[in-house]
């Protein structure tokens, strides 16, 4: 009875525990506790050191709250950042150009990258890891304070600040939207044009694989499952695409405005901080204040998210016309072996 009622989910404990003082008994003992905590955190990629201390003092009651209540949560600290390898791939929204040259479009294992303490961008070179470079340029990552969007009131981009450790910004790219995997509780950095994740990440193929964990894993991180998006991050995708430089600190509203034109384009002027003027220079003005066309808000929402043409649609047919592929062959080899 004991290990059978183990199997019954956190949310019927409550409503277990108030039906006998036997049941109360059995589920409520600390080695039940244990049991059930080691069960539910099985195949998890990421458990919190709180928990596993708690769970390390006996109190596997307290380590079990203390590991759901953590696996709710969206930021990541620099250290749970910094503590493993990330897979990453391209998304297809990034274009033909990047997934073309990406091992995990080409059926390969993801890309691994790690993020040192020092704010640099690691990559394999055989047994070690060496900072990743872009352009000639070493690849730098920190936590973004803010991110810039179009103002709901006016035609004006406006600063929209952001909870520590819920974005992270690699290199000029758009930040990176933190959040956390509902199946296996590890870390997903969820930007416009690429994916990463804490733990190994399926296969192209796996939306098909025979082992369901896999599968399903591997679906819910499909192009179309994601989070974040080119049309949720419309303003910082085409500030980039803009060649502009989005300073660490959030520019007052003075600071930061745009100016239409004609014929659908817009320039956008943002003052850069003074310690941060000498590494975007290239782009300032005599004033420090940087300059730069655009698309208006309009063309960022229906306009080219940067793609080849296809969507996640196209995706998602392609998958599902490989499942019946595999269903018809199923069916051919059962005739053929009967």
């Amino acid at each position: 009875m004991d290990m059978a009622l183990e199997w019954l989910p956190p949310s019927c404990f409550r409503q277990v525990l108030s039906l006998s003082g036997t049941l109360r008994a059995s589920l409520d003992s600390p080695p039940s506790w244990r049991r059930r905590c080691v069960a539910l955190w099985s195949g998890k990629a990421h458990i919190s050191a709180q928990s596993r201390t708690l769970l390390q003092q006996d109190d596997a009651k307290a380590a079990m709250r203390a590991s759901l209540e953590d696996s709710r949560q969206s930021g990541i600290s620099q250290e749970e950042l910094c503590n493993g390898e990330w897979h990453c791939r391209m998304k297809r929204s990034a274009g033909k150009e990047w997934t073309r040259n990406d091992p995990w479009w080409c059926s390969a294992p993801a890309r691994r990258v790690r993020f040192s303490p020092n704010g640099e961008l690691l990559r394999p070179d055989g047994d070690l890891w060496k900072p990743a470079e872009m352009d000639g340029k070493v690849m730098r990552w920190r936590f973004a304070w803010w991110v810039p969007e179009w103002s709901a009131e006016r035609h004006q981009p406006a600063v929209r600040r952001v909870d520590p450790g819920t974005r992270v910004k690699i290199h000029d790219f758009p930040s990176a939207l933190v959040w956390r995997h509902p199946l296996n509780w590890g870390f997903v950095l969820d930007s416009p044009w690429s994916l990463m994740t804490s733990f190994a990440m399926p296969p192209r193929g796996a939306v098909n694989s025979t082992d369901r964990q896999e599968r399903e894993l591997a679906r819910s991180l499909r192009d179309s499952r994601l989070r974040h998006t080119v049309q949720d991050a419309p303003l910082e995708v085409d500030v980039y695409r803009s060649g502009l430089t989005v300073p660490d600190v959030a520019p007052a509203p003075e600071h930061f405005f745009a100016r239409e034109l004609g014929g659908g384009e817009v320039r956008f002027f943002i003052r850069v901080p003074d310690d941060e003027q000498e590494d975007n220079a290239e782009s300032l003005h005599p004033d420090g204040t940087a300059e730069t066309g655009g698309e208006s808000e309009e063309e960022l929402q229906d306009g080219d998210d940067g793609g080849d043409g296809s969507s996640d649609e196209d995706e998602d047919a392609e998958e599902g016309e490989e499942e019946c592929e595999e269903e018809s062959e199923e069916e051919t080899a059962s005739e053929v072996s009967d």
